[in-house]
């Protein structure tokens, strides 16, 4: 972490929603590949859509004083949300 960068710890019950986020996109994958698996798919898209959006609308919920509108990005390993303010050399990019 550089002194470009602040973290904020996610609490348990934020994170469970970016897993079950992640866990959603693997059966969508899995399901699609099934034969007539299309419904099990579409469900696993839906939830997975579900899960991402209830995610980063808590994370906003809980650091929006802190956040605003800078740029973030979910760090699975450490459960923190890292700010990230680019430097000239590294231009800009959304995390979200």
């Amino acid at each position: 972490m550089t002194e470009q960068e602040k973290e904020y710890p996610i609490s348990d019950d934020i994170a469970l929603f970016y897993t079950k986020y992640v866990a959603a996109r693997k059966v969508r994958n899995l399901a699609i590949k099934l034969p007539f698996g299309y419904k099990k798919a579409l469900r696993a898209a839906t939830d997975s859509l579900t899960f991402h959006h209830i995610f980063w609308d808590r994370v906003r919920a809980v650091y929006a004083a802190e956040i605003g509108n800078k740029q973030i990005e979910y760090v699975v390993e450490n459960q923190t949300i890292r700010e990230h303010k680019p430097s000239d050399e590294q231009g800009s990019k959304a995390h979200d």
